[in-house]
């Protein structure tokens, strides 16, 4: 048990030192329309204001940042706040959050809404002794 434990303390720091943080957030518009400025904020501080739309399906970003353990609230806002969502979550370990962009067929016709759906998951990197 001790064992794993310093695996475990060990691969998050060689993670941690690896991303540069202890928050990975992953931002993408797959949403198939030309462009769409998106912002987030990252309790309560913006920490993204960008057009994503050279290519106007799967554009993406990557942003990383250290936060204190606990939890934290991220609110995406894209059209001039016409689609607005927000996610709270808890980051202990290493954590990585993706925001998608996307459509939202949830009213079974062929008309649909954009909207933001999120995903997040403790990131366990393979770790080598050597």
């Amino acid at each position: 048990m001790i064992l794993f434990l310093l695996i475990l303390i060990g691969q998050q720091l060689y993670s941690y030192i690896g991303i540069g943080g202890n928050l990975d957030i992953y931002v993408c518009n797959v949403s198939e329309i030309d462009s769409v400025n998106i912002t987030l904020y990252l309790d309560d501080e913006k920490v993204i204001h960008e057009n994503f739309g050279d290519n106007p399906y799967l554009s993406c970003k990557n942003l990383t940042f250290k936060v204190s353990p606990g939890k934290h609230k991220l609110v995406a806002i894209a059209r001039d706040g016409t689609i607005r969502d927000e996610y709270n979550f808890y980051s202990t370990l290493i954590t990585r959050v993706t925001i998608e962009l996307s459509k939202d067929y949830s009213n079974n016709s062929n008309d649909y809404n954009l909207g933001f759906q999120f995903f997040s998951e403790w990131v366990y990197k393979r770790f080598v002794l050597q």
